[in-house]
Protein backbone atom coordinates (compact mmCIF):
# COMPACT_ATOMS: atom_id res chain seq x y z
CA UNK A 1 0.00 0.00 0.00
CA UNK A 2 1.16 3.52 -0.77
CA UNK A 3 -0.01 6.59 1.53
CA UNK A 4 0.63 10.43 0.80
CA UNK A 5 1.07 13.01 3.54
CA UNK A 6 -1.73 13.92 5.45
CA UNK A 7 -3.38 16.61 7.82
CA UNK A 8 -5.67 18.10 9.09
CA UNK A 9 -8.97 18.96 7.23
CA UNK A 10 -9.21 17.95 3.74
CA UNK A 11 -5.41 17.98 3.39
CA UNK A 12 -4.26 14.19 1.77
CA UNK A 13 -7.37 14.16 -0.23
CA UNK A 14 -6.72 12.73 -3.30
CA UNK A 15 -8.92 12.96 -6.72
CA UNK A 16 -5.97 11.45 -8.55
CA UNK A 17 -3.43 8.77 -9.41
CA UNK A 18 -2.18 7.91 -12.54
CA UNK A 19 0.20 4.38 -13.67
CA UNK A 20 3.13 4.68 -16.29
CA UNK A 21 2.67 2.63 -18.79
CA UNK A 22 5.33 0.50 -17.50
CA UNK A 23 3.73 -0.01 -14.40
CA UNK A 24 6.76 1.43 -12.50
CA UNK A 25 5.68 4.68 -11.47
CA UNK A 26 2.55 5.89 -9.43
CA UNK A 27 1.79 9.69 -9.41
CA UNK A 28 -1.21 10.51 -6.84
CA UNK A 29 -2.75 14.19 -6.33
CA UNK A 30 -5.64 15.97 -4.88
CA UNK A 31 -5.59 18.68 -1.79
CA UNK A 32 -1.62 17.44 -0.77
CA UNK A 33 0.75 19.85 0.13
CA UNK A 34 -1.51 23.33 0.09
CA UNK A 35 -1.19 22.96 4.54
CA UNK A 36 2.16 23.06 4.45
CA UNK A 37 3.49 24.73 1.42
CA UNK A 38 0.05 27.05 0.38
CA UNK A 39 0.41 25.25 -3.10
CA UNK A 40 -0.52 22.10 -4.24
CA UNK A 41 1.95 18.79 -5.06
CA UNK A 42 2.39 15.63 -7.23
CA UNK A 43 3.21 12.51 -5.20
CA UNK A 44 5.86 10.13 -7.12
CA UNK A 45 5.78 6.43 -6.46
CA UNK A 46 8.62 3.79 -6.80
CA UNK A 47 6.37 0.88 -7.56
CA UNK A 48 8.43 -2.73 -6.98
CA UNK A 49 9.54 -0.60 -4.03
CA UNK A 50 6.24 0.68 -2.21
CA UNK A 51 7.74 3.98 -1.69
CA UNK A 52 8.18 7.56 -2.15
CA UNK A 53 10.67 9.01 -4.41
CA UNK A 54 9.51 12.23 -5.10
CA UNK A 55 7.16 15.26 -5.27
CA UNK A 56 6.62 18.07 -7.49
CA UNK A 57 6.05 21.04 -5.51
CA UNK A 58 4.67 24.73 -5.40
CA UNK A 59 1.55 24.22 -8.31
CA UNK A 60 -0.73 27.03 -7.37
CA UNK A 61 -4.27 24.94 -7.52
CA UNK A 62 -5.23 21.07 -6.63
CA UNK A 63 -4.89 18.52 -9.66
CA UNK A 64 -8.09 17.14 -10.99
CA UNK A 65 -7.06 14.60 -13.19
CA UNK A 66 -3.67 12.67 -14.46
CA UNK A 67 -2.52 10.92 -17.62
CA UNK A 68 0.46 9.47 -18.75
CA UNK A 69 1.37 9.73 -22.27
CA UNK A 70 1.22 6.12 -24.16
CA UNK A 71 5.04 5.88 -24.36
CA UNK A 72 5.32 7.16 -20.86
CA UNK A 73 7.86 10.22 -21.72
CA UNK A 74 4.99 13.02 -20.64
CA UNK A 75 2.66 13.38 -17.32
CA UNK A 76 -0.62 15.76 -17.52
CA UNK A 77 -2.37 17.47 -15.44
CA UNK A 78 -5.62 19.81 -15.25
CA UNK A 79 -5.56 21.70 -12.14
CA UNK A 80 -8.77 23.36 -10.64
CA UNK A 81 -9.50 26.97 -9.91
CA UNK A 82 -9.06 28.36 -13.88
CA UNK A 83 -5.40 27.34 -13.63
CA UNK A 84 -5.46 25.28 -16.57
CA UNK A 85 -3.05 22.15 -18.14
CA UNK A 86 0.38 21.21 -17.41
CA UNK A 87 2.17 18.81 -19.05
CA UNK A 88 5.94 17.42 -17.00
CA UNK A 89 8.57 15.25 -18.77
CA UNK A 90 8.15 12.16 -17.09
CA UNK A 91 11.11 11.20 -15.84
CA UNK A 92 12.54 14.76 -14.86
CA UNK A 93 9.16 16.30 -14.03
CA UNK A 94 10.29 19.84 -15.03
CA UNK A 95 7.87 21.74 -17.05
CA UNK A 96 7.27 21.35 -20.68
CA UNK A 97 4.67 22.89 -21.20
CA UNK A 98 1.36 24.43 -19.68
CA UNK A 99 -1.34 26.42 -20.88
CA UNK A 100 -3.56 28.69 -18.23
CA UNK A 101 -5.85 29.91 -21.21
CA UNK A 102 -9.02 28.43 -19.01
CA UNK A 103 -11.93 29.89 -17.60
CA UNK A 104 -13.03 27.52 -15.39
CA UNK A 105 -11.86 24.30 -13.83
CA UNK A 106 -10.31 21.92 -15.08
CA UNK A 107 -11.72 18.55 -15.04
CA UNK A 108 -10.50 15.59 -17.27
CA UNK A 109 -7.54 14.88 -19.77
CA UNK A 110 -6.38 11.72 -21.70
CA UNK A 111 -3.64 10.97 -24.04
CA UNK A 112 -5.31 9.14 -27.52
CA UNK A 113 -2.86 6.37 -28.52
CA UNK A 114 -0.85 8.68 -31.07
CA UNK A 115 0.34 10.78 -28.25
CA UNK A 116 -2.21 13.52 -28.81
CA UNK A 117 -3.62 15.61 -25.99
CA UNK A 118 -7.08 16.07 -25.53
CA UNK A 119 -8.33 18.21 -21.59
CA UNK A 120 -11.93 19.03 -20.67
CA UNK A 121 -12.54 21.98 -18.37
CA UNK A 122 -15.97 23.53 -17.15
CA UNK A 123 -15.24 26.73 -18.99
CA UNK A 124 -17.24 24.39 -21.11
CA UNK A 125 -14.28 23.67 -24.22
CA UNK A 126 -12.51 20.23 -25.13
CA UNK A 127 -9.02 21.29 -25.82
Amino acid sequence: MLRIPIGEGAEGELYSVAMAPDGSRLVATGNTGSSWDQSFSLYVFDVAEARLVGRVRHLPQFVNDLAYSPDGRYLAGILGGGSGLRVWDAKSFKLAFHDTSYEGRGSSVAFAPDGRLAAAAFDGWIR
